[in-house]
């Protein structure tokens, strides 16, 4: 699986945890507001009915607590009874068929309306449970009245069962977006993490194919550019050390034919007539010259071989002092076979009188 799939899928996997995370908390902490709303809506509601009332007593008009309560019953859903008890009067205003049920008598309603203020449920002959609220009402020394608010159990669940409802679609909604979000940031971050690692990779490949020319153009602050400027600095110096071993090897071969190229130049000559008829002085010098090459050779090998102590810039110079002239005559002779089998001639044209110096006759 490749790496930018699995980042999607991790992302996904993450994105949908979060957003299911958040989800079933927002619902959760949604649901106790619903209930706490409607608790408080409640007791506001049985609020302004002892307020309105209070100042029904007050102006002694029993037409304007009787319209508030017809509009109670008209305007809040899962109200089951509005009622106001004057207790000195033993007035019962807004009484319906649920309260007395819940009440079993106006003499009884009368006589719970002298008892202290609670919160109750009750049970209908239908089965259905209706919850009172109720609270009393001072005006003087004494108790006056008392209020009673009654709410079917069932429509407030429905009310808090259709709240439920819109929430979660609204929910729904907002984590499908928050998803689709998600999964798009998601898709441009795993494509902005992964498409540079791909130009890497690609780059690694094309060095390993040998193009040494690679370069990653990737322009970032983060550690993928860091790694990105650091790749184009390896290729370079890659490149450099190819290019130093191109040099080195064009410097062995160099070193190695012309001793090889003086050898065979003299076994040659002196192959080509019996030992007996050669100049002895030449067989000499030619002799000389191939064990001089040998030498050399031999030397250079150990060099080869020794390419540790050049590596740790601890390259060892033998300084001895000797003639430049006798040095341009050997390297005359010992091309001269060679010049000799191509039929050219070879001149000299150096001072016998040089000066001698002190260096490394080998190497130079």
């Amino acid at each position: 699986m490749k790496l930018r799939t699995r980042f999607i899928l991790f992302s996904v996997f993450l994105t949908s945890l979060i957003v299911a995370a958040t989800s079933y908390s927002t619902l959760h902490f949604l649901k106790r507001l619903v209930l706490d709303e409607i608790q408080s809506n409640q007791v506001t509601l049985l609020q302004n009915l002892k307020k309105v009332t209070e100042e029904s007593q007050i102006s002694k008009d029993d037409i304007f607590a009787y319209n508030y309560l017809t509009s109670l019953q008209k305007t809040v859903k899962g109200l089951a009874f509005a009622v106001i008890v004057d207790i000195p009067r033993q007035l019962i205003l807004g009484k319906n068929i649920v309260f007395m049920e819940v009440m079993r008598s106006e003499q009884a309603a009368v006589k719970n309306a002298q008892s202290p203020s609670s919160q109750e449920q009750f049970s209908l002959h239908d089965g259905r449970s209706v919850l009172s609220l109720s609270d009393d009402i001072s005006i003087g020394s004494g108790k006056s009245a008392k209020v009673y608010l009654g709410f079917y159990e069932e429509k407030v669940q429905e009310n808090i069962d259709s709240s439920i409802r819109q929430i979660k679609e609204i929910i729904f909604y907002v984590s499908c977006v928050a998803f689709f979000i998600g999964l798009i940031v998601s898709l441009l971050f795993a494509i902005q993490i992964t498409g540079p690692i791909k130009k890497l990779a690609e780059g690694a490949q094309a060095l390993g194919e040998g193009n040494l020319d690679t370069q990653i153009d990737i322009n970032r602050s983060d550690e993928i550019g860091f790694l990105a400027k650091e790749f184009n600095i390896m290729a370079v110096k890659l490149k450099e050390l190819d290019q130093l071993k191109d040099a080195f090897v064009s410097s062995v071969s160099h070193e190695l034919r012309s001793p090889l190229t003086a050898i065979s130049g003299y076994v040659e000559l002196l192959t080509m007539k019996p030992i007996n008829e050669l100049n002895p002085e030449k067989t000499k010098k030619a002799l000389n010259i191939i064990q001089e090459s040998t030498t050399r050779l031999t030397a250079f090998v150990n060099d080869v071989l020794d390419v540790a102590k050049i590596k740790a810039g601890k390259m060892e110079l033998h300084v001895t002092e000797f003639s430049i002239s006798e040095l341009c005559q050997d390297l005359l002779d010992f091309v001269r076979p060679l010049a000799e089998k191509r039929e050219q001639k070879l001149v000299p044209d150096f001072a016998s009188d040089a000066p001698r110096m002190s260096s490394d006759s080998g190497k130079i």
